[in-house]
């Protein structure tokens, strides 16, 4: 199809100034694959009019091979408008698209494909295309060839939400790779998380539920793997999708594991997000992704080495050096690695320092807590802190602490908090006040967020602990706990969990 945009992030209504581009879902998916590097060729339909032929020689300038596209003469090329902000309006109705059937599927030959990336929008378009996926993806299987979906459903080209929602699952059964919007999902199946949507797409080798700013979970053999969203100025997510399909497709074909996958996909998105158009024209301004040492990516997954398999975490707050010191080797004996200082005075600052040297001394992770300012961070990397911990979510402590060098540990207590902290890209969080918020509160966040890491802090000690645990918590920081001789052997079984 052609798209028609605006140049600027205007209104359709009143731009002065457009741009005429290549798009159309598996178009879009071949550029961006061609693009990466990969060999990608898009098979489909056109007008033999300007328009059509236009856009096949833009997607070939992208190094795509467009040698299956057919040019129809008796019927003209789809086209389609965004208004930013708005949505999109579709002009495709009797194109030449629309008018493909199976026999297309029996020209293609599929010798040498690796893999075959189809839509959930041309089922839509036309019976005729509805009996050409099938076609397809029954000659891919003959061939042995890998079938990826994306479902992208477009509510105004079915005549239901539940013929849409039958013939849309019905499709993602047959695929080996499957791309999802947990918002599609939701008005297809009413499946509001992204294990819900697994449990209604259980066939797919590969199911990858998006979920906007939030970031993207992969389900495969082995199990899950949520990735949170790179940081964007949006100025159009229509197109978006497709990016993603096409950068977690090429480190899917180069072996690479799940989170490099989604990682990669959304990498290749932020490209599309930050334009008014579906593929980066020449003369765009490059976007650079948010990347894991880059301090706008704001990422923690340092936590994913530093408190991994470490169910408890001790706090000492205000005890001094010496009583510091006790309680910091009283913990590490106990099979406690990680410890927390709260620097609220200078003195909680020289605790901290103390505590640090002995902990370098055998190896063990210790913390600054309660780091409400820049200058918090400051002192917390002059005392040598290994990370620190925040009681709420403060983007410029998250900040300054990503640039000393210290992974952040920033607290929420609200699923808009915890939204706003992945959508900038961090996975582990504190919750605080935990024993308010209680064991049903995270139960509850991980339905709309799989891939929050919850430390519980607040109230905490060895008699619920274990309800924390139980309820997907993996951290639980203690502290008075270890002060009291009868608590410290209901610790120790929680550790040998």
């Amino acid at each position: 199809m052609a798209l028609v945009a605006p140049a600027a992030a205007e209104p359709l209504e009143s731009a002065g100034d457009f741009r005429i581009d290549a798009g159309g879902a598996e178009a879009n998916v071949a550029s961006h694959l061609a693009a990466l590097g990969r060999r990608a060729a898009w098979a489909g339909a056109v007008g033999d009019d300007a328009l059509g032929r236009r856009l096949v020689h833009q997607v070939a300038e992208r190094g795509v091979d467009t040698s299956r596209v057919v040019f129809d003469r008796s019927s003209p090329t789809g086209v389609y408008f965004k208004d930013p902000g708005a949505g999109v309006h579709y002009y495709r109705r009797g194109s030449a698209a629309s008018r493909l059937g199976p026999a297309f599927a029996a020209e293609l030959g599929l010798d040498g494909v690796r893999a075959l990336h189809l839509s959930g929008i041309t089922p839509a378009l036309s019976p005729s295309c509805d009996a050409l996926v099938d076609a397809l993806v029954d000659a891919a299987r003959a061939a042995g060839v890998t079938v990826s979906f994306d479902v992208n459903h477009r509510a105004a080209l079915w005549s239901s939400t539940d013929a849409a929602a039958r013939r849309l699952r019905a499709l993602a059964a047959r695929a080996d790779v499957v791309f999802v919007g947990r918002d599609e999902a939701e008005a297809l199946w009413n499946a509001a998380t992204a294990e819900e949507v697994r449990a209604q797409l259980p066939e797919p080798a590969h199911l990858v539920v998006k979920d906007g700013a939030v970031g993207a979970t992969e389900f495969h053999a082995d199990g899950a793997e949520h990735v949170p969203a790179l940081a964007v100025e949006l100025v159009e997510a229509v197109g978006a999708g497709d990016a993603f399909a096409a950068g977690w497709l090429d480190a899917w074909l180069g072996g690479a594991p799940a989170a490099e996958r989604l990682r990669a996909g959304h990498e290749r998105a932020v490209l599309v997000l930050a334009d008014t158009a579906d593929f980066p024209r020449p003369d765009s301004e490059p976007v650079a992704p948010c990347r894991r040492n880059d301090v706008t990516a704001l990422r923690n997954d340092a936590f994913d080495e530093l408190l991994a398999g470490r169910p408890l975490m001790a706090i000492f707050r205000g005890l001094g050096v010496e009583r510091s010191l006790e309680l910091a080797r009283r913990a590490w004996d106990l099979g406690i690695d990680a410890v927390e200082l709260p620097i609220q005075s200078d003195d909680d600052v020289e605790a901290l320092a103390a505590v640090v040297a002995a902990g370098r001394a055998e190896g063990r992770a210790v913390g600054a807590g309660t780091v409400v300012t820049t200058r918090h961070v400051e002192l917390a990397a002059s005392a040598g802190a290994a990370f620190t911990v925040s009681p709420g979510f403060d983007p410029d402590v998250v900040r300054a602490s990503i640039a000393a060098g210290l992974p952040p540990l920033p607290g929420v207590a609200t699923a808009s908090e915890v939204q706003a902290a992945m959508a900038l890209g961090l996975t582990w969080l504190k919750a605080f006040p935990a024993s308010l918020l209680g064991p049903a509160w995270f139960r509850a966040m991980a339905g709309p967020f799989p891939g929050a890491r919850f430390v519980a802090t607040g109230g905490m000690d060895a008699t619920n602990a274990g309800a924390y645990l139980d309820a997907g918590v993996r951290t639980v920081a203690v502290g008075s706990a270890l002060e009291d001789p009868e608590q410290l052997p209901a610790l120790a079984r929680l550790l040998g969990r």
